[in-house]
């Protein structure tokens, strides 16, 4: 299983981001939800995208499920960071990699401090 939490941010408070495994959407989480998605065991590709037409999405994560009860905690958000996230997001995203707008990675257990 998967467990992937995204953190309420006022800069994108309004947009839902699709969780993609393997390349299939399995669904959508807002700002400060929280989703579980039971996998099998096995390798895995977890990616994101967000945008009207989904335009801006994440670099991919590669997991790997050793046995199904294991829980793998994993956060998703916004990767710009500083003035970057303070100007309109969607249009820094053309000047910057669109599939680096946003970040999927494990949980850290420190926070980031802004």
């Amino acid at each position: 299983m998967i467990r992937i939490t995204r953190k309420l941010r006022f800069i994108d408070i309004s947009s839902a981001y699709k969780i993609y495994v393997g390349g299939v959407c399995r669904g959508k989480i807002r700002a400060g939800g929280t989703k579980e998605f039971a996998l099998e065991k096995g390798n895995y590709t977890i990616s994101a995208r967000t945008g009207l037409f989904e335009e801006y999405g994440s670099n991919p994560l590669h997991i790997k499920i050793r046995d199904s009860s294991d829980i793998v905690d994993l956060e998703v958000g916004i990767a710009l960071t500083g003035w970057r996230r303070e100007l309109f997001p969607y249009l820094v995203g053309f000047f910057f990699k669109k599939d680096e707008y946003l970040f999927v990675r494990e949980k850290q257990d420190v926070e980031e401090i802004e």
